[in-house]
Parts: C-alpha cells; sequence; structure tokens
C-alpha cells in the first residue's frame, strides 16, 4: 500500500519525539530542506520527514523488514514509511539496514 502526503508540514514536536526514540542520536542530524527535514546517520542522508511522517530511502539492504511505502511529495520516489516507533530496537536495526545500503549506493564525489 502507498501511502500519499498531505501537504502538511513536519511540526518540531514530532521530529524531536521520533529522535528520542533513537538509540544513538548524536549520530543523526535533522536539516530543513524546502519546507520539510532531511535526516542524515553518521553523515549520510537515510531519509526525512515529510507531512509528518518519518520516511528512509528504499534499498536492498532494508526491503526486509515489510514496511509500508509512501510517496514523499509529487513526483518522488517511493520511500518506506516507519509507523512504529515504540520497539526501539527493531527502529535502530531498520536505521541501520538503511545506513548499509545507502553507502553502498552512494556517489562519491569527482576530483577536479
Amino acid at each position: 500500500m502507498i501511502v500519499v502526503g498531505s501537504d502538511m508540514a513536519t511540526k518540531k514536536d514530532f521530529i524531536e519525539f521520533v529522535m528520542g526514540q533513537m538509540a544513538d542520536a548524536s549520530a543523526f542530524t535533522v536539516r530543513p530542506m524546502m519546507g520539510e527535514y532531511l535526516v542524515y546517520y553518521q553523515g549520510v542522508l537515510i531519509g526525512g520527514f515529510y507531512d509528518n511522517r518519518f520516511l528512509l530511502k528504499m534499498n536492498a539492504d532494508n526491503a526486509d523488514y515489510a514496511l509500508p511505502t509512501a510517496i514523499p511529495y509529487a513526483n518522488a520516489k517511493p520511500m518506506y514509511m516507519v509507523d512504529n516507533f515504540d520497539d526501539r530496537e527493531r527502529l535502530a536495526t531498520i536505521i541501520k539496514a538503511t545506513y548499509i545500503g545507502c553507502l553502498k549506493t552512494q556517489k562519491t564525489p569527482k576530483r577536479k
């Protein structure tokens, strides 16, 4: 099932709640971008907050967690939506899998 956004900006208290569920909060950076927020884990972009939803980039390493898919904004690629923040251990596992998958597909900048 694909969930489409509602054009409602993410509230900071939602971001604070989600980040409070993270085991290693110091490894995360949340940056505002075009009215929403991008989430970096150890310096690698892993997802973002869109319309009060925490969405993660899709990759082979996080595909086995049966997360629902969602579209962050019109014409965007689907992402996985984290919909359960109660199980911190599972959340940490999903985050680490997403991070590993993003590292594998991350493009290295070309030297000039």
